[in-house]
């Protein structure tokens, strides 16, 4: 494939990548099911919220086998089962008639096949442009977080129309219509053999797992997730209970929640080409920070609260565009869906936290307080980071020299 016409594909698959990603953002709406799933079932809140931590973890489980599915079944094949498992979890999902069938259906299969389908599009997308990584992961994430604000309509018709069962389904066949249709747009990346620009040449996973720069990033990339995915989880819930909102105006945060977080993905992603990826992750901990500390300690109105959760949101998205391309920095773009899916296990594990500390007695508030202790940890690992030494290039076994007989002996030739 020539120069021009790679470039025109490129342009094709970021096509096909951004309608994917809109589509599989759409799990950010989750918090809309919590109440009308108490009120149709009794189960208890907490353990409904549960749910979207099941989700989450397996979706980063996911995003770790999507290097494997693409080498083994290719990519096109992998996405659309992607989509077939999607939409069968979120149809059996509206037959749950318990939480253990609520979380292995919305949970384990929909959290499954969304990390498959995201990360493996997103490092599909870089690789196609690695002199682009800020902004690929900036464009492609953003569509991620639209997806949430698109369909916070579209799942509040679904529910109000059909009610909360039928919903799954109905939502479940218009994520999978729009993989399936993108497919054709879909293909794997050119070979990569180093970052343009970069003399890194492209760590292996277990090269990368011998450094200590892969597990900083998990650290701080679980810190982020954690404020990000908790708060997004109990957005609705907290604005009900603790802010005494009406249910319009709680479910109104999502859309505000939604739009900070799209705001933080085009700005941070493309910024970090610019400025470097430290300074905006280490902006966006800050934020966090502020953000979580006004939840806990600020007597919160409505316009505070707005506020604070659309700092969080604006942070969380920001910076998960930062992650990718900091990983093709410091490791090569050659293996960044190997690697990169693997450190994005924070996410998932971040999530799964979260939830437990909330059910287990820390309330609504409590996962906030482990929240601060991990942003002003990861602000000092982030000052920290340094990219990995350079990898040092192999060196190519001299040939042994050629000898010529003279005289019945062997001499080295000149």
């Amino acid at each position: 494939m020539n120069q021009t016409s790679s470039s025109g594909r490129a342009w094709v698959v970021l096509a096909g990548t951004l309608i994917a990603q809109l589509v599989l953002g759409s799990i950010y709406t989750w918090s809309l099911f919590n109440q009308p799933l108490v009120t149709e079932f009794g189960w208890p809140l907490s353990k409904i919220a549960l749910t979207f931590a099941f989700t989450t973890f397996f979706l980063a489980i996911g995003a770790s086998c999507c290097a494997w599915l693409e080498r083994t079944f290719g990519i096109r094949q992998t996405l659309f089962g992607a989509a077939l498992l999607l939409c069968a979890g979120l149809a059996l999902a509206s037959r749950a008639e318990s939480l253990m069938q609520l979380y292995l259906t919305a949970g384990v299969m929909v959290g499954f096949a969304n990390g498959v389908g995201y990360m493996m599009t997103l490092t599909n997308m870089i690789r196609w442009m690695p002199e682009r990584k800020g902004l690929i992961s900036g464009l492609s994430i953003s569509a991620y977080g639209l997806g949430s604000f698109v369909f916070k309509y579209v799942n509040v018709a679904l529910i109000a129309h059909f009610g909360v069962s039928s919903a799954f389904t109905y939502w479940g066949l218009l994520i999978a219509l729009g993989l399936v249709a993108i497919v054709p747009l879909i293909s794997s990346a050119p070979e990569q053999q180093s970052t343009p620009g970069s003399s890194i040449t492209g760590y292996t996973l277990r090269e990368a797992l011998r450094k200590p720069q892969a597990y900083l990033i998990f650290a701080v990339l679980f810190t982020t997730c954690m404020g990000g995915l908790y708060s997004i989880s109990v957005a609705t819930d907290v604005g009900l209970r603790l802010v005494h909102l009406t249910r319009p105006e709680a479910v109104e945060v999502v859309s505000i929640m939604a739009l900070a977080n799209i705001a933080g993905r085009l700005i941070m992603g493309p910024g970090s080409d610019r400025i470097g990826r430290k300074p905006v992750l280490a902006f966006g901990l800050i934020l966090m920070l502020l953000g979580v500390s006004t939840l806990l300690f600020v007597p919160l109105s409505k316009g505070v609260f707005l506020l604070a959760m659309a700092a969080i949101t604006f942070s969380f998205g920001g910076s998960l565009t930062v992650y990718p391309a900091l990983v093709g920095d410091y490791f090569g773009v050659k293996n960044v869906n190997q690697i990169y899916g693997l450190i994005y296990q924070g996410f998932g594990v971040s999530a799964l936290t979260g939830a437990i500390i909330g059910v287990v007695g820390g309330g609504l508030q409590g996962p906030f307080f482990g929240i601060v202790g991990l942003c002003v940890v990861s602000l000092v690992i982030i000052t920290m980071l340094r990219p990995p030494s350079e990898k040092a290039p192999q060196r190519r076994k001299a040939p042994a020299p050629a000898t010529r007989p003279v005289l019945g002996k062997a001499t080295t030739s000149a």
